[in-house]
């Protein structure tokens, strides 16, 4: 008579079960994980052209060397000028940014008036992620208040 203590090993069949399931919980995590680096860049890019306009209203406001300040959007990257209009400006007080993996569809300057730190024209740009086919769109009304969809 055979005794059975509890001990046993597991069956192929579990094994097998048991490999199909962390191989589906892996390539699951794989197609999540693959999409957070371009995700992330559009994320840095929304919050980098936020963060130049504020800064250009401010600048325009402070009436900072005595001039209007702008930001330009440019395909892959947004600078802060000083001056009138972008191809007028003093390239001398530029700060630009790179956006990675980040295009604009159209590219356009926004300027700030002196003292009311008011933009000279309301619009609106789209930041486009090619690997992942999202974008977000910044537009910056008549008070100069940005708004990201």
């Amino acid at each position: 008579m055979e005794k059975n203590f509890g001990v046993g090993g597991f069956t192929l069949l579990e094994i097998l079960l048991s490999v199909a399931f962390i191989a589906a919980i892996a390539t699951l995590s794989l197609a999540t994980y693959e999409n957070l680096p371009a995700r992330n860049d559009l994320e840095i890019a929304s919050a980098s052209l936020k963060d130049m306009i504020y800064r250009a209203e401010e600048l325009s406001s402070a009436v900072s060397e005595d001039s209007p300040w702008g930001v330009k959007i440019e395909d892959d990257k947004l600078i802060l000028f000083k001056g009138n209009a972008y191809a007028a400006r003093d390239a001398n007080f530029d700060e630009t940014t790179t956006m990675f993996n980040t295009t604009v569809s159209v590219q356009q300057e926004f300027i700030f008036s002196k003292v009311s730190g008011y933009p000279e024209s309301t619009g609106a740009t789209t930041l486009l992620s090619s690997p992942i086919g999202e974008s977000k769109t910044i537009s910056v009304n008549e008070k100069g208040v940005i708004v990201i969809e």
